[in-house]
C-alpha cells in the first residue's frame, strides 16, 4: 500500500514514517496542506493521512478541495480535537475515518489497513478517479492531464463498469446490463489498446493518457504493445 502523510509536526512525522514503513507501507510526506493537496491530486495513493490543523490550508480545506477535484482516495484524519462536532465536521468535509491524538500506532496501522481494503467509491458529484484519469458519469466525460473526452452514454456506462473493476477479470455476462453490445464485441474480440482508442478517439487526450487508461484497465498487458 502507498500512503500519503500530511502532517506539519516534524517530530510526529519522524516517529510515524518508520512505523509505516515497518508495517509494509510506502510513504510520501508533506508538511503543509498546499503541498499535500498537490501530491494528493497528482499521485495515486491507497490511503491518505491528513492532520486537521495544518499551516496555510488546513486539513478540512485539503479534503474539500480534493473531493471537489474528484479524488476518491480514502482519508484518515488526525486531530487533537475530540468533540463530536469536530469529528462530524471532518467526516462531512470528506474524511473516511477519524483518529484523535494521542493514539496507539497499532490502531493507526489497523485503521489504514481497513481503509485500504475498501473499494474506491464514486463521489456524489459522479466522478470516478483512477490515477490521473477521472470519469464524470454525470457529464459523460473522461478527463486526463492533456484534455477531456466526450463520451456517449454507452461508452460512459462501459468505462464506469470497467474502472470500478480495474485490474480484475470481468466476464461478458457482468457487463450485460449496460446494453453496450457493439462495444462489448470490440472488448472481447480485439485488444485492450484498440478498445480504449475507440472509446476516446474523438477526444483531446494524449497518447500517454490512452496508455495510462489501457494500463489501468488491463494491467496484465503492461509492457506489451
Amino acid at each position: 500500500m502507498r500512503i500519503l502523510l500530511i502532517e506539519d509536526d516534524e517530530a510526529l512525522r519522524a516517529v510515524l514514517l518508520p512505523v509505516l514503513e515497518e508495517a509494509g507501507f510506502g510513504c510520501d510526506e508533506a508538511a503543509d496542506g498546499t503541498c499535500g493537496l498537490e501530491l494528493l491530486l497528482h499521485n495515486p495513493y491507497d490511503v491518505a493521512v491528513v492532520d486537521r490543523m495544518l499551516p496555510g490550508m488546513d486539513g478540512l480545506a485539503v479534503m474539500r478541495a480534493a473531493r471537489k477535484r474528484g479524488v476518491t482516495t480514502p482519508v484518515l484524519m488526525l486531530t487533537a480535537l475530540d468533540r463530536v462536532g469536530d469529528r462530524v465536521e471532518g467526516l462531512d468535509a470528506g474524511a473516511d475515518d477519524y483518529l484523535t491524538k494521542p493514539f496507539d500506532n497499532r490502531e493507526l496501522i489497523a485503521r489504514l489497513r481497513a481503509l485500504g481494503r475498501r473499494p474506491a467509491d464514486t463521489l456524489e458529484s459522479g466522478s470516478l478517479r483512477r490515477g490521473d484519469l477521472s470519469l464524470d458519469t454525470a457529464a459523460l466525460t473522461l478527463a486526463g492531464p492533456a484534455g477531456t473526452a466526450r463520451l456517449s452514454k454507452n461508452e460512459n456506462a462501459l468505462l464506469e463498469a470497467l474502472l470500478r473493476r480495474a485490474g480484475q477479470l470481468v466476464s461478458r455476462e457482468a457487463l450485460g446490463d449496460y446494453k453496450t453490445s457493439a462495444l462489448i464485441d470490440k472488448l472481447y474480440a480485439g485488444s485492450a489498446k484498440d478498445l480504449v482508442a475507440a472509446l476516446v478517439e474523438r477526444s483531446q487526450l494524449s497518447a500517454q493518457d490512452l496508455e495510462d487508461l489501457r494500463t489501468i484497465l488491463y494491467p496484465e498487458e503492461e509492457g506489451h504493445g
